[in-house]
């Protein structure tokens, strides 16, 4: 029996209240025990971040075919817009969609939705063909509708949503008092109560509670829920005050739910007003269901004082945990807790009061609640609620005869459609986008934007095309197409036909809708273009694709000295919008993915994350060392070092070179021959490499070499360098070990993983020349007694088909490394909620532990006269950096540096500050770049301190001083000036 089931509730306020977790606590019981219901979820297209965070949480109930989209076009809730044209319309086009799927019967979970947002839920009408069900959870706005419905249209729209409800085939009720509402508001006997339950994540915490319940440091009361007018918290802090002393000093009181600040400032200012301790008062705001769990656990009761309640799920949770409820006598909350000697008027604090007294007889309210939670046990679960509903559901379903095509559910609104006014093309528009997609086949959708676009050849696009190029040629997932697609300035996004040089095909016929099932790749480097891609790919997660981001590394994030100048920032903006967009994410070594992972958890991402990895072909990998090495070469008696990748500071190759000086001024006889081109901040390596007085003798450089020479090269090194201080790869050690060669690195996570494919590997300290000259002398103190340049052939790395393979493995068939789940386990989370990406306050003083080191060979003189320096921070504390703080810029956290003279007299206090591009975690390191103004160089300065500095709060100390003229780092003891 097909059941569909109105989710516009999962996409308002409601999805965080009770009503939202009723109704998927519902869904999951029929879901998990009624297995001959086929449940069907529609949601509205109209609020795009709500219902992608919906899907989200609903395919962990339903398969993701059985969650629908149709497209809602209210402008207004009805309450302020009326019950316009527009809201009308958008009530026929559900009611399309919905006899298009042709249930057995419907139900709507919510009817009273859309009063203040631009959900139009699902309500009677003779054009639907199926029996649709409601579920009735209270009528309080209108039971007190001179606080709740004050404005002219609310009263308005609730009594017409009221009349709706007479022609629901039945009302589900949450409580035997919610059906005596129904049938005295709406006068029908429709109404059945299928009451409520604790959820199964609440029993699996609540069943790991062990031992008895603990003593805490202070006894406390606990309030959770809302703090509006109708919760009556005011009612907790005026029996406080009127509880003789010596009882309510004995008493803190804990608040826990989702408050906002004017509500919650209201309840803290009347507590004082009433002369109650405010250190007594806690709120907690949103926890997680563990954290519930265990101040239910602990409370000394629960105070639950409201005016109406619908059902009083808090009290239930409570009950369960042996914890004595006090509640109003009202709504359905005496239903729950029974007992009257926990039940008192909530119009009386001194009722209330008299009620927390007794709480002094420990072994009377133990066996009261004891009993009542025997009684619940069995009576309050959601197995008996969804039971009772589909039973229900069972007993109104029906198959109609009428014909169910296309056509014919077009005709059945065609006529209602003609007495709407205006643009009959838009009318007609909106009822096309409200029929379900049927069922396609699967689609890998691989972006190629900036290949394309760009003039220039990146390592990144090297990768994109190698990838598309054999994806096209031999496809292996006969299920699967593949589209190679580019975005066109933000109007839409394009198939290229499998062409990546096409730039201005004309592309208006190749537009690209995307749909259920669907896999975007986001294979390019795409950061300047996010905004572009943004609109597609929120539109991919809202029609129930998987959009799968691809991270080469996050070195403009950690290490933006080494980056060219906007960079870092393109690529923060790129990544925050990925993390937002994408539910996967692909990497291109573990060594990148665990970063991904370590990041996520430090900056509390409240999101699931698929994270995967794979090997990057080797165009060398698989030529053959005993047939392309050059065998007339003859073999050198000096050791041969090789270096192989673009010139540019993050490369290292400063610290090679420093490390070999040092051992050619002390004897050692080495070569080191380096292949690159030029990169960005090159010039000052440039010149130093042929300015050097070994050059072209035992150190040599070559801008551009072809595969067979570099083969060649490989063959008659020794070992290879890789001093990087980082890397999303490392193709020249994969390279190398090809070949048989011993490589010598840096030691970074991705080195050493890349390095398993090499004979043997030895690591230094990431920057540090003189650890690498200790690993140089080893090598050359043993290059004597090797007698032949036998280099054993390796197993081989995957070529690019293979490579395509892997990724496919991933991204296709799932094959995922490991899935990140947040911690707080919130369900709906907004695309948009990222965790802590900023700071909201000060960072304490404990809590800002680091070190500074001026990175070797990054002092440069600029064109324009000012000196640059590059600094390594690293985080030594437990908590994590961010440079973003307030909207007002406060609290960013950043490097900044003070000039002085020879004197040590000040010349500049106030610099530019370096800021952390994003965050700083504990443990890390990033290497962040300051530049002397060239005035300040002019003035004299001698020396600079470098310091960390946080947006009006504070300089943190330990600084830094380096010798401007000299470029050496000293002591942080011997600063000239005090602070």
């Amino acid at each position: 029996m097909i059941v569909w089931v109105d989710g516009q509730c999962f996409q308002t306020g409601s999805r965080y209240r009770g009503i939202g977790r009723y109704a998927y606590e519902l869904l999951r019981a029929l879901v998990t025990e009624h297995s001959d219901l086929e449940i069907h979820i529609s949601l509205n297209a109209a609020l795009r971040e709500e219902a992608i965070a919906a899907h989200k949480e609903l395919t962990a109930l339903v398969p993701q075919e059985s969650i629908h989209l149709w497209h809602g076009i209210a402008q207004h809730g009805e309450v302020t817009g009326g019950y316009s044209a527009e809201r009308r319309l958008s009530e026929l086009a559900l009611i399309h969609h919905v006899n298009c799927l042709n249930p057995d019967v419907s139900l709507s979970m919510s009817p009273f939705e859309g009063m203040g947002d631009l959900v139009v839920p699902l309500l009677p009408n003779p054009q639907l063909k199926a029996p649709l069900l409601g579920v009735f959870y209270d009528a309080i706005p209108i039971r007190y509708k001179d606080r709740y419905l004050q404005h002219p249209g609310a009263l308005v729209a609730y009594n017409r949503r009221i009349e709706e409800h007479e022609g629901f085939d039945r009302l589900l009720c949450i409580s035997d008092f919610a059906k005596q509402e129904a049938a005295d508001l709406i006068g029908t006997d429709k109404g059945i109560n299928i009451s409520a339950g604790i959820s199964s994540d609440f029993e699996t915490i609540l069943s790991k509670t062990l031992g008895a319940r603990s003593i805490p440091d202070r006894k406390f009361l606990l309030y959770v829920g809302a703090l509006d007018w109708r919760k009556n918290v005011a009612a907790i802090s005026k029996a406080m005050a009127v509880l003789p002393k010596a009882i309510s000093d004995d008493y803190d009181l804990v608040l826990v739910g989702d408050h906002p600040e004017h509500l919650l400032r209201a309840i803290v200012d009347e507590w004082c007003a009433l002369g109650l301790d405010p250190h007594k008062l806690k709120p907690r705001g949103h926890i997680s269901d563990a954290d519930l769990v265990e101040l239910y656990w602990n409370a000394s009761a629960l105070i639950q004082p409201s005016f109406m309640e619908g059902f009083g799920l808090t009290a239930l949770e409570a009950l369960m945990c042996n914890t004595p409820v006090i509640a109003a006598r009202a709504g359905a909350l005496p239903e729950v807790v029974k007992s009257e000697d926990l039940l008192f008027t909530p119009e009386s604090p001194e009722d209330l009061a008299k009620k927390i007294e007794q709480l002094s007889n420990a072994s009377r309210i133990e066996a009261i609640v004891a009993n009542r939670r025997a009684e619940i046990a069995d009576l309050y679960t959601w197995s008996n609620t969804a039971s009772i509903t589909a039973a229900t559901l069972r007993h109104r379903a029906f198959k109609t005869t009428a014909k169910n095509d296309l056509a014919s559910n077009r005709r059945l609104v065609k006529q209602q459609a003609k007495s709407f006014s205006g643009d009959r093309a838009a009318i007609a528009k909106t009822l096309a986008l409200a029929e379900p997609i049927m069922e396609m086949p699967r689609r890998l959708i691989v972006d190629v934007t900036n290949t394309i676009k760009s003039e220039h050849i990146t390592g990144i696009q090297r990768v994109v095309r190698k990838i598309c190029q054999n994806m096209i040629a031999k496809p292996v997932h006969a299920d699967q197409d593949f589209l190679i697609t580019r975005d066109a300035d933000g109007s839409g996004r394009y198939s290229t036909g499998g062409k990546l040089s096409l730039v201005s095909e004309p592309l208006s016929h190749h537009r690209i809708i995307p749909r259920a099932g669907d896999k975007v790749l986001m294979l390019d480097s795409s950061w300047h273009l996010f905004l572009e891609h943004k609109a597609f790919l929120l539109e991919s997660r809202l029609r129930g694709a998987d959009v799968i981001g691809c991270l080469y590394d996050m070195v403009p994030l950690k290490m933006p000295a080494f980056c060219n100048y906007g960079t870092p920032l393109a690529f923060r903006n790129w990544f925050i919008s990925a993390l937002e967009t994408s539910n996967a994410f692909v990497c291109i070594s573990k060594a990148v993915a665990d970063e991904l992972y370590t990041f996520l958890q430090d900056v509390d991402y409240p999101h699931p994350m698929k994270i995967g990895y794979w090997r990057l072909g080797a165009d060398l990998s698989h030529s053959s060392p005993s047939q392309q090495i050059r065998k007339d070469t003859p073999r050198s008696v000096h050791p041969s070092f090789l270096m192989v990748g673009t010139l540019e500071p993050r490369k290292g190759h400063h610290v090679a070179l420093d490390a070999f000086e040092k051992g050619w001024e002390s004897g050692m006889d080495a070569h080191l021959t380096l292949v690159g081109t030029y990169g960005w901040g090159s010039d000052g390596l440039i010149e130093r490499i042929r300015s050097h007085p070994e050059y072209n003798k035992r150190l040599r450089w070559y801008d551009s070499m072809g595969d067979e020479d570099l083969i060649a090269l490989y063959g008659r090194s020794d070992a290879l360098i890789a001093s990087s201080y980082a890397e999303g790869f490392g193709l020249p050690i994969v390279e190398a070990g090809r070949f048989g060669i011993p490589i010598i690195a840096s030691d970074i996570p991705v080195f050493k993983e890349v390095a398993k494919g090499a004979p043997t590997a030895h690591f230094f300290e990431t920057g540090s020349p003189d650890s690498l000259l200790k690993e140089l002398r080893k090598f050359a103190a043993g290059h004597n007694q090797i007698s032949s340049k036998s280099k054993s052939a390796l197993p081989d790395w995957p070529d690019w088909a293979e490579s395509t393979e892997e990724l496919l493995s991933v991204v296709v068939d799932g094959n995922w490394y490991k899935t990140f789940e947040p911690k707080n386990g919130n369900r709906f989370q907004l695309p948009s909620d990222l965790g802590r990406l900023n700071h909201k306050g000060p960072v304490d003083e404990d809590l800002r532990s680091h070190s500074l080191k001026l990175v070797s060979g990054s002092a440069a003189m600029l064109e324009d006269g000012s000196q640059r320096f590059f600094l390594s921070v690293t985080n030594q504390s437990q908590e994590t950096w961010f440079g973003c703080g307030t909207e007002d810029g406060r609290f960013g956290v950043s490097l900044s540096f003070r000039t002085y003279d020879a004197n040590g007299d000040l010349i500049s206090g106030e610099n530019a500050r370096s800021n952390i591009v994003l965050a700083l975690q504990p443990g890390d390191t990033h290497i962040l770049p300051i530049t002397v103004p060239a005035d300040q160089i002019l003035a004299g300065t001698a020396f600079i301190e470098a310091e960390m500095v946080q947006d009006a709060v504070a300089w943190w100390g330990s600084p830094l001083r380096i010798d401007a003229l000299k470029a050496e780092q000293t002591s942080p003891q011997c600063s000239l000036a005090p602070h």
